[in-house]
């Protein structure tokens, strides 16, 4: 369930409820959500999640993955992508001539 709030300049004049919610009404109107009974969303912050933390997480994990120290699971190491000695797609290692 979540509260919508639709007094907001976008959403007037209010005709249709369900029209607006449609085609009115952006993500930033949802002030609050209960998903089973335990509310998420309070008045626009989040309550489960420390948004401090994750947000230092992010930060962290995109530097790993900017400095090619996380490789997707099957993926070569970027380091070797970049090797002048990597074989090509083909499968057979480059010769120079």
């Amino acid at each position: 369930m979540c509260a919508v709030d639709l007094g907001a300049v976008e959403t007037q004049p209010l005709y249709s409820v369900i029209s607006h919610l449609v085609y009115a009404t952006s993500r930033s109107a949802v002030t609050d959500v209960w998903v089973d009974g335990q509310q998420l969303l309070e008045d626009r912050r989040l309550t489960t999640i420390d948004l401090p933390t994750v947000m230092a997480d992010v930060v962290k994990w995109g530097a790993k993955i900017r400095d090619g120290k996380v490789v997707a699971p099957g993926a070569a190491p970027a380091a070797s992508l970049a090797s002048p000695d990597a074989a090509p797609a083909g499968g057979a290692a480059a010769t120079a001539t």
